[in-house]
């Protein structure tokens, strides 16, 4: 609702730009955002807290990714996670 004058399609293209993969803060993304898009109904930290808590709710895993981990975990591989 506070973004309604964005189309979803091109917000969403736009933060993956600038996010560059996560190599990019957050503020900063949202902050350019901010600037580009003429928001002016919410603040860059009220965006960042908003990421900060819903964007678990919303990662999608690759493909195939509970298999290949269960067939991991079957064989016995030992498994690390790097973020």
């Amino acid at each position: 609702e506070l973004l309604s004058h964005i189309s979803k399609e091109q917000y969403i293209s736009r933060f993956i730009e600038l996010d560059n993969r996560g190599y990019v803060w957050k503020d900063k993304v949202y902050q350019q955002l901010i600037d580009e898009f003429n928001i002016s109904s919410v603040t860059c930290e009220e965006l960042l807290q908003d990421y900060l808590k819903e964007f678990k709710n919303h990662c999608v895993g690759f493909p195939h990714i509970h298999e290949m981990l269960e067939e991991l975990k079957n064989n016995k591989i030992a498994l690390g996670m790097i973020t």
